[in-house]
């Protein structure tokens, strides 16, 4: 499915939540598009998320589901719920819950948002109230008669964490992570009073309620007897190799995904003994399920999309129609007007970046192992594509790429590839030299053993690799039938990944920052310099007077941007906070910045305007 950006600069603007110390970033677009992680279904239409996209579909014919409207919110959309004309929607970065008004399906509008105390992790609506949980906030009740304004009126803490919620006559029933559920009187919603509890076991994800029933997922399915609501009580339990992830009921059944087993459905006409009747894998990984009055199951399947499955037969479920999404970018390369996207399980997309406030997606492959890189030269992408080899697919046309080669992985699981020349280097175990002077035959002829390899870049005659715990390896290729290590350096930290600009080499070493190392004589390269102000530096590049390194710390994501003028005391000019995104690559070309980040597509930055840095004295390694 092709998708269409459209997102002015102010609107990314206001979508990012950006903290820059300067002009040096500013955001400009986004394609923001990623796995599937919630869904919810209302009226002939599906509700589901792609990373911080919420998707609108027409499935009033199952087989022809087609996307009606869209709107992009600031976070990933971990869960939706719908209420009359309006959706509700919690996200994975505890920013609140937020109110959308669907009334037009092909123009959503955001109109409301109750940011309460807590995490909002799920959300349950009857009537004019929006019932949430709130994490160490307990059970937030919200007021939503007036969308664009909620209120909150009730609260409730529970003793453990609160997860998921579901909602029936005058009770909600909450689930704690840690393995609790609390069913809490809400016939006066000002005035919540938990009743009763009762330890589910460990991990609750997610919990419906039919009749005089609870069904909690976890670690474990369970059903509850809830019909005393002050002395809840398991009156079954169902192991699984997997994880429930979630479930939902129907008439008599029980709906539940398994992660990667797909759905399994269970007969729950007699609740102290359910059996399981039927079952359907998906291919993906299934999140979260939804099912509708007329016999149909959606399944939120992360990378792979939303599968509709057709459940009127509950013992003999059938998948009837698809909806894709984007799983996670992982891998970025620049080559003239487009950008090519390693995205994991789902292979390789291409997307038109001519106008880099509006990245429109154009081509697609998918290719049958995890695309983890991309390089692109001479009208062909090279892919790392795992334990499923090299792919080599020709984007000369790149709204119709079609692979024409593959190289097996023959032991190895390339995670990293570049190309110089004729040569393809891909790399895990193996530093691997490729000839792909024929693209639709690509032929091995040299390797050399480096363990761990995260990232390389050729320059010249060598190659240089971040080799993780084995810091920075110099590989002299200049024979490709047999590449031979001449240096290398320990670095402080973990070798994530490596630019090369001029005679220096840039190393990216996780939580001991980035790292400045002199490689005008390859067989002894030397650190220069550093600079360790850095939560999780995760990826580098290079370009003129400038290194943007990503960082992935867990309560602070973001792009930083160096000026490395002077290499031994690179200095900060820029910085933009984008929390919740755990950034994978960066590229830059042309004073723009393209950022991939985990669950949440691409986002595009203009770099030009850069400052140069002020005066500054020069410090020695790790000094105070």
């Amino acid at each position: 499915m092709s998708r269409t950006g459209l997102l002015a600069a102010f609107v990314v603007a206001c979508m990012l939540p950006c903290v820059t110390e300067s002009e040096c970033l500013e955001p400009i677009g986004q394609w923001p598009y990623g796995p599937a992680f919630a869904v919810a279904a209302s009226g002939g239409r599906a509700y589901y998320s792609s990373g911080p996209v919420l998707m609108i579909a027409d499935v009033s014919v199952p087989a022809a589901p087609h996307v009606i409207g869209e709107i992009v919110l600031p976070q990933l959309v971990d869960e939706v719920a719908v209420s009359g004309s309006h959706a509700y929607v919690t996200d994975s970065s505890c920013s609140g819950l937020r109110i959308i008004d669907v009334s037009n399906p092909a123009n959503p509008v955001e109109v409301g948002l109750f940011d309460g105390w807590g995490c909002e992790t799920s959300v349950a609506v009857a009537g004019n109230y929006a019932y949430v949980a709130a994490w160490n906030g307990g059970l937030r009740v919200v007021d939503v008669s007036t969308p664009s304004l909620p209120v909150e009126v009730g609260v409730v803490y529970t003793p453990a964490a609160a997860y998921a919620v579901a909602v029936s006559g005058s009770y909600a029933y909450v689930v704690a992570y840690s393995g609790f559920l609390y069913v809490i009187d809400i016939s006066n919603p000002s005035d919540p009073d938990r009743l009763g509890s009762v330890q589910t076991g460990e991990h609750g994800r997610s919990v419906a309620v039919s009749g005089s029933y609870a069904f909690v997922a976890g670690g474990s399915l369970q059903v509850l007897d809830v019909s005393i609501p002050t002395a809840p009580a398991v009156v079954a339990s169902i192991d699984t190799p997997g994880f429930f992830k979630s479930v939902a009921t129907a008439g008599a059944y029980a709906y539940v995904v398994d992660g990667s087993s797909g759905l399994r459905v269970f007969d729950a006409s007699t609740p102290a003994a359910p059996i399981e009747v039927g079952s359907a894998d998906t291919p993906g990984w299934a999140e979260r399920i939804a099912v509708s009055d007329d016999g149909l199951a959606f399944i939120a399947d992360h990378g792979e999309g939303l599968r509709v499955i057709d459940v009127s037969d509950p013992a003999a479920p059938v998948e009837v129609g698809v909806l894709d999404t984007p799983d996670t970018p992982v891998g970025l390369a620049l080559a003239g007007d487009y950008l090519y996207i390693a995205e994991a399980d789902d292979g390789l997309r291409i997307v038109d970046v001519s106008r880099p406030e509006d990245p429109t997606e154009v081509g697609v492959v998918n290719t049958p192992g995890v695309a983890w890189d991309v390089a692109v030269s001479g009208g062909y992408a090279f892919v790392a594509d795992g334990w499923e080899g090299l792919r080599v697919i020709d984007v000369s046309q790149p709204a119709n790429p079609v692979e024409v080669g593959v190289l097996d992985a023959s032991g190895d699981h390339p995670k990293t590839v570049a190309v110089s020349g004729s040569y393809a280097y891909i790399a895990a175990d193996y530093l691997r030299v490729i000839d792909v002077s024929t693209p639709s035959s690509p032929v091995e002829v040299g390797r050399v053993n480096v363990d761990l390899v995260y990232d390389l870049a050729i320059d010249g005659s060598h190659a240089y690799v971040a080799a993780h715990d084995e810091g920075l390896v110099v590989i002299d290729v200049s024979s490709p039938t047999s590449p031979t290590i001449v240096g290398a350096l320990d670095t402080p930290g973990m070798a994530f990944d490596v630019a090369i600009a001029g005679s220096f080499a840039y190393v990216a070493g996780e939580s001991a920052g980035m790292w400045v190392v002199d490689i005008s004589t390859p067989s002894s390269p030397v650190e220069v310099g550093f600079f360790d102000e850095l939560g999780r530096a995760t990826d580098v590049a290079a370009s003129g007077s400038y290194a943007y390194v990503s960082d992935g710390a867990e309560d602070d994501q973001g792009l930083l941007v160096l000026d490395i003028s002077s290499h031994m005391n690179p200095a900060e000019v820029g910085y933009v906070s984008r929390p919740g995104i755990y950034p994978k690559d960066v590229q830059v070309s042309d004073g723009l910045a393209y950022v991939a980040g985990i669950y949440r597509g691409v986002a595009v930055f203009d770099v030009s305007g850069c400052p140069p840095p002020a005066p500054r004295v020069v410090r020695s390694r790790r000094s105070p």
